[in-house]
């Protein structure tokens, strides 16, 4: 059967043929899964590789077919080969992931595949690399939090008690940064604070200078409903108990939009008023 290569889709195809002939060596098929982990355009080819859904249960089984049938160097090269077609066919929808084998996916495959105890030493150590703190995307909590449940799970099967301890205590911290949608715990840090700085200015500047990553942060981790608007609250208060390094903050947020610094100036008048009143 002549199944031309023009894309994705139809790669696949000819790796399931492939896969499907009992005399397929174990570098046949680590040799088809490097090549279909290369030059994926998500969004070419018909059909295209970000709209393949009804077939995603059955992609993940034909991976989870070639990983069974692997052994040794062979299954770590294929497992390599499957994280780069994670990682050039995931797409995000409302930060929601969506693809034929996304991180979490993969990382069930290492689970359910490694069967012996040289590939859960191979699994830790590639599901370590693969969720290390730099490589995580600007995602969701409860998305981190579930890849650090299964990391844990990961490190737990090789034996790796301390990282799986960490792993574990790092999907605990996700899994509390927030709750279900529209959580609004943040306003609770940052409500009292414009009441105290009459009381203590200083300490609510040391208050507002250690939420700051938290109100950042939300902005992408979050769907933005009601957690979207803590970042101007944060910054107007801050504007009041500490106008110069607010001014400052919009100064460097906005260096790329000058002369307007957007949707955060509102609290340049705070800001303003507040000096004024100091040099009073």
């Amino acid at each position: 059967m002549n199944i031309p290569a023009d894309s994705w889709f139809h790669r696949w195809l000819r790796f399931c043929l492939l896969l499907s002939q009992s005399h397929s060596t174990q570098n046949d098929i680590v040799s088809a899964l490097v090549e279909l982990s290369q030059n994926i355009e998500v969004f070419e080819g018909q059909p295209r590789a970000c709209d393949l859904y009804a077939l995603h249960d059955e992609i993940r089984n034909t991976f989870y077919r070639a990983l069974s049938r692997l052994e040794g160097d062979h299954w770590q090269a294929g497992l390599y080969a499957l994280k780069e077609i994670s990682l050039h066919t995931t797409t995000w929808l409302q930060g929601a992931r969506s693809g034929p084998l996304p991180i979490d996916e993969l990382i069930e495959l290492c689970l359910s595949t490694a069967d012996t105890q040289e590939k859960r030493r191979m699994s830790s150590t590639f599901g370590r690399e693969l969720l290390a703190h730099e490589n995580r995307g600007n995602e969701y909590y409860d998305t981190h939090a579930r890849d650090q449940l299964l990391l844990t799970r990961l490190h737990l099967a090789a034996g790796e008690r301390e990282f799986a301890e960490k792993a574990w205590r790092d999907a605990c911290l996700y899994l509390s940064s927030y709750g279900e949608r529209k959580d609004i715990t943040v306003y609770e840090l940052l409500d009292p604070l414009k009441a105290a700085i009459s009381i203590d200015p200083n300490r609510v500047r040391r208050c507002l200078l250690d939420v700051q990553p938290v109100v950042e942060r939300i902005l992408t981790h979050t769907d933005g409903k009601e957690t979207d608007h803590a970042i101007h609250q944060w910054l107007d208060t801050a504007a009041i108990a500490h106008p110069a390094g607010a001014l400052s903050y919009l100064a460097h947020y906005g260096i790329d939009r000058l002369p307007s610094f957007g949707d955060l100036d509102h609290a340049i008048p705070h800001a303003l008023v507040s000096l004024v009143g100091r040099l009073a």
